[in-house]
């Protein structure tokens, strides 16, 4: 018999474990219909990594926002199951997914300008550069999405975080 000191300890104990899981099953319903090897050769993955996701490892940083940009779901929502994101948005999206250049109509240039100077003072900061080019621009975007439509302004040292992780 468990006593109540003992319950949030398992609990702890299986979050890494829940967030594998999870993660896996949105990257799973994300795809939705299409094959693991078409939804790889997208990412520019093998379809062993891929499949590995399936499987419960967690990607890196670079690797996740790939994935959410090629799914057209958000980072947070992939990462975590938060946001605007699910299984139901992945279905109507795969109609007309987002694909690299491609910006959701409507798209809040305010935001946009400050999270590339955000992006921009963060890799001065900690002296880096992020190449190729595309992986700065999906590096842009994901923190893009994740502050879009939140009416809050990117918060500089979460960027920089995500910036150090990235590069």
């Amino acid at each position: 018999m468990l006593n109540a000191d003992q319950e949030p300890e398992r609990k702890h104990s299986s979050s890494s474990e829940e967030l594998e899981r999870g993660f896996s099953s949105r990257l799973e319903a994300a795809i939705g219909q299409r094959s693991v090897l078409s939804f790889a050769k997208e990412c520019g993955f093998s379809d062993s990594l891929v499949r590995k996701y399936l499987r419960g490892s967690l990607p890196g940083l670079d690797k996740a926002v790939t994935m959410a940009r090629v799914l057209g779901v958000s980072l947070e929502w992939l990462a975590t199951g938060k946001g605007e994101s699910s299984a139901a948005n992945c279905v109507q999206e795969e109609a007309a997914p987002h694909t690299a250049g491609q910006a959701k109509l409507g798209f809040n240039e305010a935001l946009l300008r400050q999270v590339i100077e955000a992006v921009e003072e963060a890799l001065d900061l900690l002296d880096l550069d992020i190449d190729p080019p595309g992986k700065k621009a999906d590096l842009i975007f994901a923190i893009y999405e994740m502050y879009d439509d939140t009416g809050v302004t990117p918060d500089a040292s979460k960027v920089i975080r995500i910036v150090k992780t990235a590069a």
